[in-house]
């Protein structure tokens, strides 16, 4: 999710993420971010509790973290891999980092 500069600070990422919720019937989902836009996300996470789960160094780009919060990464792209896989049994298994 991304709220544009312009409406950041109005209460828009606050709906989006309540509707994300909503929507994944999920009020503790996993979520990851790049270590750079942990300001961007502080008050966010705080104010649902969200916690560090792990600090992931080099994940996506080299010499900078990815940090995920509610669960560890691994944990979930394995059960979102063996959910597509569940769900479309003719569909190509696709590994997700």
């Amino acid at each position: 999710l991304r709220v544009l500069p312009p409406y950041q600070g109005t209460g828009v990422g606050l709906k989006l993420f309540e509707r994300s919720f909503d929507v994944l019937n999920n009020e503790s989902p996993l979520l990851s971010i790049a270590e750079e836009q942990i300001a961007v996300f502080r008050k966010l996470f705080n104010y649902y509790g969200f916690e560090i789960a792990k600090i992931y160094p080099d994940y996506y780009r080299p010499s900078k973290a990815e940090l995920s919060f509610n669960g560890l990464i691994e944990q979930s792209s394995i059960l979102l891999q063996d959910r597509l896989v569940q769900n479309n049994p003719n569909s190509l298994k696709i590994a997700v980092r």
